[in-house]
């Protein structure tokens, strides 16, 4: 076997919940206690082999780990230096998690580092390996000009880190729509997103956007699966989604990698980009919760991480 489902989820960390942030979304809804299982839940219905999770706090690793290695689920967390949340990797059968490290982000650029990582770890399928990152990068104010970006700078060192590993895979929320120079950095690096048309994953201050991908380098795309609809005034979080965020899951085949996925070298860029790809996929529907739909509710979430 070479293909697994990999999915993608900002979970909302309990210590960033606002009640005037939600001011749609019951207080039921935003109890860390009843978070903790719905947000169980919708893991599980994703059915997928291996999991990034952003904004998750260690007491609700715990809760996930312990529950979620019923199902075969092995669980790795690299918490934030000084914040109360991390990202964490949830990997089954087929997948095998060979190692796993931290990268603190040196983006302070001679002062104090911004408290971000990027979780990196060896991954295995059957006979192949591949490089994975599971990161939030730091969000950046309108206007800020590039030598001012954090995200700009986190986003290069993590490519650095990754150098011509193929093949590799970036998941996270990355706090930059799919116009933005960001993700640019990442397509001249060989990385195409595998949701084309990039579905709306969260709406910040009622304007649907995507800032979640899957990225993927030197592997094939077999199925993009939908994701559940954001619009403006969807409530985000709400009885069938637990986060301010909705996952992303794909079907990724590891398969005479290079070969398959069209990768072409070109010549080396002062950017290191160092590989183009070219992939197709069909969309599908996996994963989501019973009953979604678009609502008259808001989401008034607006602050940097």
């Amino acid at each position: 076997m070479s293909t697994m489902l990999v999915s993608t989820y900002n979970v909302l960390a309990d210590a960033y919940v606002r009640r005037a942030y939600y001011p749609l979304t019951p207080d039921a809804v935003l109890d860390p206690a009843r978070r903790r299982p719905a947000l169980l839940s919708r893991i599980e219905a994703l059915d997928a082999d291996l999991v990034c999770l952003q904004e998750l706090e260690p007491a609700v690793f715990s809760f996930l780990e312990a529950r979620l290695a019923a199902r075969g689920f092995s669980a790795w967390m690299s918490p934030r230096p000084g914040r109360p949340d991390g990202c964490a990797i949830l990997a089954r059968e087929p997948v095998r998690v060979l190692s796993v490290r931290s990268l603190a982000f040196d983006d302070g650029r001679g002062g104090r580092p911004s408290g971000h990582v990027a979780q990196l770890a060896e991954v295995a399928i059957g006979e192949r390996t591949l490089s994975l990152a599971n990161t939030h990068l730091k969000w950046d104010p309108p206007g800020a000009s590039p030598e001012e970006r954090w995200s700009l700078r986190q986003a290069g060192e993590l490519l650095a880190t990754l150098g011509d590993s193929v093949p590799a895979i970036v998941c996270g929320d990355l706090n930059a729509t799919p116009e933005d120079a960001l993700l640019d950095l990442f397509r001249r690096n060989g990385f195409l997103e595998a949701h084309p048309g990039a579905p709306p994953t969260c709406n910040p201050g009622r304007r649907a956007k995507t800032i979640d991908y899957v990225l993927v380098r030197g592997a094939r795309v077999v199925e993009p699966m939908a994701t559940a609809p954001v619009g403006d005034l969807t409530p985000l979080p709400s009885e069938e989604e637990p986060s301010d965020h909705v996952p992303l899951l794909a079907r990724i085949d590891l398969a005479d990698t290079a070969r398959r996925a069209g990768y072409v070298p070109v010549r080396r860029a002062a950017d290191r980009g160092i590989l183009v790809q070219r992939s197709a996929g069909r969309a599908g529907r996996r994963g989501l919760p019973g009953g979604t739909a678009a609502s008259t509710s808001v989401l008034a979430k607006s602050f940097p991480l």
